[in-house]
């Protein structure tokens, strides 16, 4: 629990810094931490429910958090599959590009819509007021485009994103490893992020990579 709630703690020592001095500007007392997962396993469900994660609260750096809410954004494996594409320009059928009922149930938004579960609003809401955003887990594909945008928009109005990734290409012995790999993760983030109305280019420094951290590590 106490990684939901301090990632930066996982972070180098400089992006820790940047990352602690932003939330000291939020001068806030009180904060929540979220989990939106697009996993459809019932796994963390479990551990949300045997840790009683949302009647823990904790103090780290003069805050009070506290863990509030779970969501699965794309259903579970026996229930609500959301499975598809994020728009009509994934799909390279023309046939299937005019079907309408292909489109609901293949298009990821269209899909949620119809399932009127509002599960969906509740985590673009999460996401539109959130100040730091973990991306744990994901693989930053293109066919979750739509969350990545909502993300760059928050970006945009200053929010800071960290993302933690695996080391399993890094040679650890090489600054010119590390230092590539990191700048080609905020990259291509950044570039699922933008959209036409929101070039994210000049915010490189809002994006933290984390490499084989050990975050979420089970002792």
């Amino acid at each position: 629990h106490v990684d939901l709630c301090t990632p930066e703690e996982h972070l180098e020592s400089k992006d820790k810094i940047d990352i602690l001095e932003f939330i000291k500007n939020l001068k806030t007392i009180n904060a929540e931490a979220s989990i939106i997962t697009l996993n459809y396993t019932r796994t963390i469900d479990h551990f949300f429910s045997t840790k009683n994660l949302r009647e823990l609260k904790i103090n780290t750096n003069g805050r009070d958090y506290r863990i509030k809410s779970l969501y699965h954004l794309h259903g579970y494996t026996n229930s609500n599959v959301i499975l598809g594409v994020n728009d009509i320009s994934q799909i390279k059928n023309i046939d299937f590009q005019n079907d309408s009922e292909f489109i609901n149930m293949y298009i990821k938004r269209e899909s949620n819509n119809l399932l009127k579960h509002n599960i969906e609003n509740q985590c673009y809401r999460l996401i539109e007021k959130a100040n730091i955003i973990s991306l744990f887990g994901c693989s930053l594909g293109l066919t979750d485009k739509y969350i990545w945008e909502l993300i760059g928009k928050r970006i945009k109005d200053g929010a800071k994103v960290i993302i933690f990734k695996t080391a399993n290409n890094i040679n650890n012995r090489s600054i010119r490893s590390q230092v590539k790999s990191r700048n080609s993760i905020i990259s291509h983030f950044l570039e699922l992020a933008s959209s036409p109305d929101n070039d994210l280019k000049d915010f490189k420094e809002n994006v933290k990579v984390s490499f084989g951290s050990g975050i979420f590590k089970f002792k």
